[in-house]
This record gives structure tokens, sequence and C-alpha cells, in this order.
């Protein structure tokens, strides 16, 4: 298993002045304490991926799930709803 020595971790710095450049009010990670000490990698790209907590409440993990919902709803097309 290979293991990289060191993991880029941006600035909350950095952060700020992404979600000014392009206008979103969410975090780039989860901000979880566990998610953050773990991490995956892509062995042909080497690209880094934190790990999510996955909570509806999370403003990082909230949103995300809310859209793969919104996605796996849409390719089903339901014909029927309970309200």
């Amino acid at each position: 298993m290979e293991r990289l020595d060191r993991v880029y971790t941006s600035t909350i710095e950095e952060q700020i002045d992404w979600h000014l450049e392009d206008g979103t009010d969410t975090p780039y990670v989860c901000p979880d304490a566990r998610a953050l000490r773990h991490w995956f990698l892509h062995r042909e790209t080497g690209e880094v991926r934190h790990a999510r907590c996955d909570r509806w409440p999370c403003l990082y993990c909230g949103p995300r799930k809310v859209d793969l919902w919104r996605q796996v709803m849409a390719e089903a097309e339901p014909t029927l709803t309970i309200s």
C-alpha cells in the first residue's frame, strides 16, 4: 500500500480566496475531524481526495447528498410520489 509523506491541505486564507472567486458559500472539504484525518489516493493519477462524514447537516456533505438524491430520482423517473 502506498502512502504519501505529505498531503497538501489548503489554508483558511486560500479557501476564503477560492470562495470569493467562485461565489460559493460551502467549504471545499468536509470539516469533520475524522474526515480530515482520512483521505483516498488515486493510484494512477496521484489525486488525493479527503474523506467525508456524509451527514445531512454538514455544510459540505449535505448539499452533495441532496444533489446525489436529485440525480437518482431524475434517473428513476417515478410516476407516483407520496406527499
